[in-house]
């Protein structure tokens, strides 16, 4: 899958691993949050990775929290945890790519709020 492959090249770039990540949902949960398009998907992981590296700056393996985290503080939804596709379980049912700003217009939010 593209995404691994992304997860892999960016992590090997400042020696760190993924660890289990590819074996688990987290993949799909990426692509969502960056609305399935590569650039945001690159852009979801860079941030995973200076999230990791802020925290600690040895950090070895890129981890769901670090996504998280990322997540909270690049989107839309920062403040909404129920709204963070790397908290819930039910991510896939949250509208794909508010990270780094959605470019949805205020009328779609009043229509979300009916």
């Amino acid at each position: 899958m593209l995404v691994v492959k992304i997860l892999n090249t960016m992590a090997k770039a400042v020696e760190m691993k993924i660890g289990a990540m590819a074996k688990t949902d987290m993949p799909e949960r990426i692509a969502h949050a960056a609305r399935y398009r590569f650039a945001r998907i690159c852009q979801v992981v860079a941030a995973a990775i200076h999230q990791a590296l802020h925290a600690k700056p040895d950090a070895k393996e890129l981890t769901r929290e670090h996504f998280a985290l990322a997540y909270a503080n690049r989107s839309l939804a920062r403040g909404r945890n129920d709204r963070n596709p790397f908290l819930v379980d039910d991510w896939d049912a949250l509208q794909p790519g508010s990270f780094l700003g959605d470019t949805k217009n205020k009328e779609d939010d009043d229509e979300d709020e009916r």
